[in-house]
């Protein structure tokens, strides 16, 4: 059965996100399922570079995508910290209206 619940959570700049997985255990416990999304240690001399944010927000929506897709029936609650909510909200403003109404 597909869950009626996904949480999505994206980590922060200069970490790997060690939260992620604590939240996804306490999501677990109420059978709510999660994804984790990580893109690595992330400098900030990459930071400075918008071509580098760039690739990481294309990434990130390609990653999106995916999941919106494996969970059609979902509602979908996104969290995310520091250069993840950069990645996030770029993200945003490029999906297609099919899945930017998903959230």
């Amino acid at each position: 059965m597909k869950p009626m619940r996904v949480v999505i959570t994206v980590h922060g700049i200069r970490t790997y996100g060690q939260w992620q997985a604590r939240l996804a255990r306490l999501l677990a416990q109420h059978d709510i399922s999660s994804e984790t999304y990580g893109y690595g240690y992330f400098s900030v001399l990459a930071f400075l570079l918008p071509p580098l944010r760039w690739l990481a927000v294309q990434r990130f929506r390609r990653e999106l995508v995916r999941i919106l897709e494996r969970y059609p029936q979902a509602d979908v609650d996104l969290v995310a910290h520091s250069f993840g909510t950069h990645i996030l909200g770029f993200a945003l403003r490029g999906l297609d209206r099919t899945h930017a109404g998903r959230i």
